[in-house]
């Protein structure tokens, strides 16, 4: 089977370029409700504008707190200025709720309309969502249950 899948270089087009640092696991639905929901939500006017670099860290996991607590499953995000360094703003997404929540108190928190979710969806479903691999420097897609290299069309 050939594992590598065509995309459109409308990706090259989008506000936040997302990329995937040591994620073993199939994050791109996640990825896709948080870029919809940074592309379309006012208030978070500033990630776009100032933050158009992206990379998910890791994969989704719960963190326990010393005090015996837990945060819930979530996926943990740096957006930056530049793709190679620059400030960092960093958040969590958590699936199960759709809640986005920065940690830089002057950004707000967004939790997603059902209606967000559905508009996401269908923009995955129309075509892959490619993320760049840093660790192996070139552009992929989730496939067969694992992150295969996108071909340009």
């Amino acid at each position: 089977m050939n594992k590598i899948r065509q995309f459109s270089t409308s990706v090259k087009n989008r506000i936040i370029n997302w990329s995937i640092n040591g994620t073993t696991q199939d994050v791109t639905r996640y990825v896709v409700l948080c870029d919809h929901v940074i592309e379309t939500d006012p208030a978070l006017k500033k990630i776009k504008e100032k933050y158009p670099h992206a990379s998910v860290e890791g994969n989704p996991h719960p963190t326990p707190w010393a005090d015996g607590r837990v945060d819930p499953n979530h996926l943990r995000i740096n957006f930056k200025k530049t793709a190679a360094s620059g400030s960092t703003i960093g958040a969590h997404f958590y699936p199960a709720t759709g809640l986005l929540r920065f940690k830089k108190g002057d950004i707000p928190d967004v939790v997603l309309s059902e209606e967000q979710k559905a508009e996401a969806e269908a923009k995955a479903a129309a075509k892959p969502f490619v993320l760049l691999d840093k660790k192996k420097g070139i552009p992929v897609v989730w496939q067969d249950g694992e992150f295969v290299p996108a071909a340009e069309q």
